[in-house]
């Protein structure tokens, strides 16, 4: 379940200000450990084509570097400045409200958390269509999925997103919607307490 209190009432001005991101920027952004499994690349690849078009954008990367800086070199000298690497966060709370889309290009996952959270900090999302993300994101209503790997695609969605402020508001309104109906931390604890009753009256 997700903590929906952590992301009720938080704003990200701040941490845009300590971050040197102007009000005028659009953040795209993922947190997630850098693995190879997250699929980094696919991202920075999405991203690279979206800045070719659209200037002022940022890309902020959260997470613990396992790959030994493959994903740092893989940034091109072009793109430094504007893709942040940010390592291990404690507010990721703050960091998903400086977002305006989220993105989760993992090869495969399990239940990703990290998605919810972002759902329920009112960030739209787009995510690759593989197991684990397409049983989260229900596609052009809570979120936008792709085929793995197709980083022109990723670059596709991002585009329309940014482009449609209607679509934005439907996708964060229905993400939203959807954690609190089935991911809220307060209904599995209830759910749970429901289950062990039972049980003991069984016994």
């Amino acid at each position: 379940g997700i903590d929906l209190e952590r992301f009720k009432d938080v704003n990200g001005y701040q941490l845009k200000k300590d971050l040197n991101i102007n009000e005028e920027e659009i953040v795209l952004g993922m947190v997630a450990n850098i693995r190879p499994e997250k699929n980094h690349k696919c991202l920075i690849s999405a991203f690279n084509i979206v800045s070719k078009e659209i200037e002022n954008v940022r890309l902020l990367l959260v997470g613990v570097d396992f790959m030994n800086g493959e994903i740092h070199r893989y940034v091109s000298d072009r793109m430094k400045e504007k893709v942040l690497f940010l390592g291990l966060r404690k507010d990721v709370p703050e960091i998903l409200k400086t977002l305006d889309i989220f993105c989760l290009p993992s090869i495969y996952e399990g239940l990703p958390l990290t998605l919810l959270e972002a759902m329920a900090s009112g960030v739209p999302v787009i995510g690759a269509d593989v197991l684990g993300i397409n049983e989260v994101i229900k596609n052009n209503s809570n979120g936008l999925l792709f085929s793995k790997n197709d980083d022109k695609r990723l670059a596709d969605l991002i585009k329309m997103l940014l482009k449609d402020s209607d679509l934005r508001r439907r996708i964060s309104r229905e993400g939203r919607s959807f954690v609190q109906k089935y991911y809220s931390l307060d209904d599995k604890i209830k759910e749970y307490d429901n289950l062990f009753d039972a049980i003991s009256r069984r016994n």
